[in-house]
């Protein structure tokens, strides 16, 4: 047994441990014993916005012109991501969305009150289809 050298794993005090370049697979069930989190990675404010979903599972973007938030890069069918958008200080930003974001109903429009921040769930059906729902205002 023990852990194959190169593989992005290792056992400290007998605790085993994953590089972050490393993938972890539960093939039947799973179970953790404490919190998992994830960083959340930053997107840069400008016209058009991608999110490349190879970094995280949870983004932020303080938004200080009307964008496009484009289709995003390294979709997984099964992934769920979480996106915050922050207007300004000035507010009134709008968004236009990817057409790979789907919706049910009309696509949400972003609260116009300056600072104020929208939270979105995007599940990833496929790398297409990322069924996308406006889940609280603060």
């Amino acid at each position: 047994g023990g852990v194959r050298p190169g593989s992005g794993l290792s056992v400290s005090g007998g605790v085993l441990s994953v590089d972050s370049a490393a993938a972890v697979t539960f093939s039947s069930g799973g179970t953790f014993n404490a919190a998992v989190t994830t960083a959340i990675s930053d997107l840069t404010s400008g016209a058009t916005v991608t999110p490349n979903f190879s970094l995280s599972n949870m983004f932020r973007l303080v938004a200080d012109q009307n964008f496009t938030l484009a289709n995003p890069t390294n979709v997984v069918a099964g992934g769920v991501y979480f996106i915050g958008i922050t207007q300004d200080s000035t507010g009134s930003r709008a968004i236009t969305w990817g057409s790979n974001f789907k919706f049910n109903g009309s696509a949400p429009t972003l609260s116009t009150t300056a600072n104020a921040t929208d939270f979105f769930r995007v599940v990833a059906y496929n790398s297409n289809t990322l069924l996308t729902t406006k889940i609280g205002t603060f």
